[in-house]
């Protein structure tokens, strides 16, 4: 495992033990340029715990409104954004909706200084012990739910379909075999 998830997995186990829950979690949904950002937040958002919650991805291009309906339908409490991406200010979307369970933002980019930036939650799990990663990766199985995905709500509100870890690996490696897109056993510099 690399250095980098195993920083992501201290990060969500530092959390308060009140995340222990299986309440879904937000991150944002990128492009194929943000791939790797787009890893590295699903990865955050597994929480290291026998009962991981939930990701909800949300599309980049939803109005306040609407990204705030599938937050409070799935009462998240957690939410992993940036600020800037398609020259938008997610975070300002959602400022005057009502979000009763949402407890946190955590922003990849662009946080102020009163706002919990990317390398504040990564520091959080400083403390984390290594085993107690382990242990958490070594009960995830693969049937278990990762991600729910929402339709657009086009034809009435949206519905959510649950994937698991499973489906997502599968559909992650024959997208990437299918664009040319192999394992070449190299790690980033920082991992």
């Amino acid at each position: 495992m690399t250095r980098r998830i195993r920083r992501l997995g201290a990060a969500r186990a530092a959390l308060p033990q009140a995340w222990s829950d299986t309440s879904p979690i937000r991150e944002e949904l990128f492009g194929i340029e943000r791939l790797e950002q787009h890893a590295e937040s699903l990865a955050a958002a597994q929480r290291a715990t026998s009962n991981p919650p939930k990701v909800i991805s949300l599309n980049t291009r939803l109005k306040g409104r609407e990204a705030a309906y599938i937050l409070n339908r799935c009462g998240a409490r957690l939410l992993f954004t940036v600020r800037g991406f398609l020259a938008t200010d997610y975070p300002a979307l959602l400022a005057e909706e009502s979000l009763p369970s949402l407890e946190r933002t955590v922003l990849f980019t662009g946080a102020r200084p009163d706002e919990e930036s990317w390398e504040k939650f990564l520091a959080s799990g400083a403390g984390v012990p290594a085993a107690a990663i382990d242990a958490a990766v070594d009960r995830l199985k693969g049937g278990d739910v990762c991600d729910i995905l929402f339709t657009s709500g086009t034809t009435g509100r949206p519905k959510g379909a649950m994937c698991s870890h499973d489906q997502t690996v599968e559909c992650f490696r024959i997208w990437s075999s299918s664009v040319g897109i192999v394992d070449t056993g190299i790690e980033p510099a920082d991992a």
